[in-house]
């Protein structure tokens, strides 16, 4: 009897664990209850859906053809209908942006498959169906730049130039040396180090590790920024986009970030963040080889 009510106990607290370290299911645009679709979507071979935003000069004129990727906790909105700031500038230089959301942000489909492989692929396919001939420009920024590195690593027959705009790394690179590595850790804000260790040594445990309010957060996965941690550039930059009219005030950002929590967002962030920092290993031979990181 005592081995029976045992067994039914271990039972029910591996029930409970795995039910609380398990991230909560998202909705997806479209669907019924979800968000509405309002941007134009192509569909991959795989059944998803991405969705993207054309700007600039039309494709067809166009002697650039570039495709922007966002960083975390991002969307293709983040990137404006003028990235360069100036349309009469995009014209000047016949150049064609192509956005879209990475797979689960957005208006895009989650992929519960996703790897580090599975974004250049989105990519490809993106570039194929918009038509945007046989090779083309890649510019990533911030954890985005992971994706320019699998176009590098998986598709680089398909690229004509790759840029990567402060690019995220995973300090854990076997390429990387040790000294520099832990020197940058150091740098970095101690909410974000202990979240970084978290999704690199106990991915599993990263969703929970995110709820908790023991621990200092980090400003990274909270979309904060830290005064200690920024150089006097980064932080009169961010004071000009605070003074700009178009910065969203907290309360706006308060109802962005709650939508966000809505749509399970914020789980496939930290889906693609434990990706990064614990599936992703490109070396910087792969990187310098093709010649594309100028």
């Amino acid at each position: 009897m005592f081995t029976e009510l045992l067994a039914v106990l271990v039972i029910a607290i591996l029930s409970w664990a795995y039910n609380f370290i398990k991230p909560p299911a998202s909705s997806v645009c479209g669907s019924p209850g979800g968000p509405p679709i309002t941007s134009s979507r192509i569909k991959l071979k795989d059944g998803r859906h991405l969705a993207y935003r054309e700007s600039g000069v039309p494709k067809q004129k166009a002697k650039y053809k570039i495709v922007l990727v966002h960083g975390f906790n991002c969307s293709k909105g983040e990137q404006g209908d003028d990235p360069l700031g100036s349309q009469e500038l995009a014209e000047e230089l016949g150049i064609c942006f192509v956005s879209f959301d990475r797979a689960g942000y957005g208006e895009s489909d989650p992929n519960p498959k996703r790897t580090v492989k599975s974004e250049s692929t989105d990519v490809d396919e993106l570039a194929e169906q918009l038509e945007l001939g046989p090779k083309f420009y890649v510019i990533g920024g911030s954890m985005g730049a992971y994706t320019a590195y699998s176009c590098l690593k998986y598709i680089p027959h398909r690229l004509l130039g790759v840029a990567l705009v402060v690019p995220a790394v995973n300090y854990w690179w076997p390429s990387l040396p040790d000294n520099l590595a832990k020197s940058m850790l150091k740098k970095l804000d101690v909410g974000d180090r202990m979240a970084f260790w978290v999704a690199h040594n106990f991915p599993i445990l990263f969703h929970v590790w995110m709820k908790q309010k023991i621990f200092k957060p980090s400003p990274t996965m909270t979309g904060q920024w830290s005064r200690e941690t920024s150089s006097e550039s980064d932080l009169e930059i961010m004071e000009q986009k605070i003074n700009s009219p178009a910065h969203r005030s907290d309360e706006e950002e308060k109802i962005e970030y709650a939508k966000l929590r809505y749509r399970g967002m914020l789980q496939r962030c930290y889906h693609g963040l434990n990706i990064m920092k614990t599936r992703m290993v490109v070396t910087f031979s792969v990187l310098l080889g093709t010649g594309m990181t100028e």
